[in-house]
């Protein structure tokens, strides 16, 4: 079996036995999904090229094949920065290098994450041309959109444009209409793929088997609140003129998307003192800090230093039924390698 989305390209280093994947069948990862990618990085670092990277999976031996996307947020991390603003001509440059270097040494794309920082501020025409730049060497275009929720509509038109300008085949991740509102949104987004696919436009999608999604709760926070990386976001979640703008806008984001604080479960904290929190909801949380869901989120997020993650349960079993269906659309576990011994049994 093949993965189509998968973010092992980091766990993959820790156990390169990738049990949790061989004992199912699966024999390669399609990883560097949404935006993130473990290679390139920043000179000085393990590895600062892909094939650096490759070249240290070759030596672990892994037992399982990866196909490594560009994760087009690491590469604007690494040039531009955190900023919400577009890239120079000459940062444009330096990432569309890195991008043909890349593709070089053996990627198979480029992926964007255009709902996290920094990729949500990167306008459209940045993404074409680094997708025309990998497009050139035959990569695809594999795209965590800008919404999955109220504006799916427009997301997945922006997916399909950036197809249509670079020329890339475009791979729409983990299709899905995500909170409980937005679940009529679903068939409108599947005739725009199908209407594009049938104008010439080389597009499918891939999606998991699930009704809950995982992320970081940071990606709750509105966009402004995020830019200029995560010191910045914690400085205006310590700023109480700040935080009450936040606060303000958060209620509406909750209830959007998964669909309110009983659908968001905490999956992961960054230290020992939130543990009990692990596995409870949002409105339990709430509920014991004697707080409101939204200033539990900020007050979360605040003492963990920014690192929460958690488990929503956003989509509804009709329409994942109706998306692994599609003829257009690959399974992704949209997950990571684990395995029963080593560092990531203590996730059990």
């Amino acid at each position: 079996f093949i993965d189509a989305h998968s973010h092992s390209d980091d766990s993959i280093r820790r156990h390169p036995g990738a049990e949790s994947r061989v004992h199912q069948g699966i024999t390669t990862e399609v990883t560097g999904n949404c935006g993130y990618s473990a290679a390139p990085t920043p000179s000085g670092s393990e590895w600062s090229s892909v094939g650096s990277y490759f070249e240290a999976l070759e030596e672990l031996g892994i037992a399982s094949n990866q196909a490594l996307l560009l994760g087009q947020g690491s590469l604007r991390r690494g040039v531009v920065g955190g900023d919400d603003r577009p890239a120079t001509r000459e940062e444009l440059a330096a990432m569309k290098r890195l991008v043909e270097e890349g593709m070089e040494a053996g990627a198979w794309g480029l992926s964007t994450g255009l709902e996290y920082a920094p990729g949500l501020f990167t306008p459209t025409d940045e993404i074409v041309e680094l997708a025309r730049t990998a497009a050139r060497r035959g990569g695809i275009y594999a795209t965590h959109m800008r919404n999955e929720e109220a504006g799916l509509a427009s997301a997945v038109d922006e997916a399909l444009d950036v197809g249509r300008r670079s020329g890339a085949r475009v791979e729409i991740s983990h299709l899905k209409a995500a909170g409980r509102p937005n679940w009529p949104l679903l068939e409108s987004a599947i005739e725009r793929i199908e209407r594009a696919r049938d104008d010439g436009v080389d597009v499918m999608a891939d999606a998991y088997p699930y009704t809950a999604y995982a992320t970081g709760l940071t990606i709750l926070l509105p966009s402004w609140a995020r830019d200029g990386g995560r010191d910045a976001m914690l400085g205006r979640l310590a700023d109480a003129a700040v935080r009450e703008r936040i606060l303000a806008e958060l209620p509406e984001r909750i209830a959007g998307d998964p669909g309110g604080p009983e659908l968001i479960r905490i999956s992961a904290v960054e230290t020992h003192v939130n543990r009990r929190f692990i596995g409870r909801t949002l409105r339990d949380v709430a509920d014991e800090l004697e707080t409101d869901p939204a200033s539990a989120l900020v007050l979360l997020l605040r003492l963990e230093n920014g690192g929460v993650s958690y488990i929503g349960l956003a989509m509804s079993d009709a329409n994942v039924e109706r998306v692994l269906s599609h003829p257009l659309v690959m399974i992704g576990s949209d997950g990571v390698s684990v395995a029963p011994e080593g560092p990531d049994a203590a996730w059990k």
